[in-house]
């Protein structure tokens, strides 16, 4: 009776957040950490549909759909670090396009740019060894280096 109807209810309101947020994650991110914050949401309403009670059939429906969702944000992240990295690796090609040490700081949102710009330059520029500074508005400074092997033999 009633506690079907409400259930019901629920899971209709909450197929209208997962429409909302599948468009929003179609559309993609403006920035690094608005994609971020979108997959993050994908997420905590995947928590709420696994929580909430509401017709088996529709929850099972709502769940694949946010499991597409999670996918598709996650990878549209991912994408965008990449891209960003190759972009910071394009102006330190030019200034260091045959270095052997290469040591420099960039803007980078998330660590994970500055570990991939680090490994973009490292195969851009083989035998240099190179070590990237970021630092964060929250006063850190990440730190990604790799030193190349050919450096290795010469210390030992």
């Amino acid at each position: 009776g009633e506690q079907a109807r409400q259930a019901q209810n629920i899971g209709q309101f909450l197929a209208k957040e997962v429409d909302s947020l599948a468009t929003r994650v179609k559309l993609g991110g403006a920035s690094v950490n608005e994609a971020w914050r979108i997959s993050k949401e994908v997420g905590h309403l995947t928590d709420r549909v696994d929580t909430t009670k509401m017709p088996q059939w529709q929850k099972r429906n709502l769940q694949a759909t946010l499991k597409t969702l999670q996918q598709a944000a996650n990878s549209a992240h991912r994408k965008m670090e990449i891209r960003l990295a190759a972009e910071k690796v394009q102006g330190l090609l030019t200034k260091y396009s045959n270095e052997p040490v290469i040591i420099d700081t960039i803007p980078a949102e998330t660590p994970y740019i500055l570990m991939k710009a680090v490994k973009q330059l490292c195969n851009k520029v083989p035998g240099a060894s190179v070590m990237l500074l970021s630092s964060e508005a929250a006063g850190q400074v990440f730190c990604a280096c790799q030193v190349s092997k050919s450096s290795l033999s010469k210390a030992s």
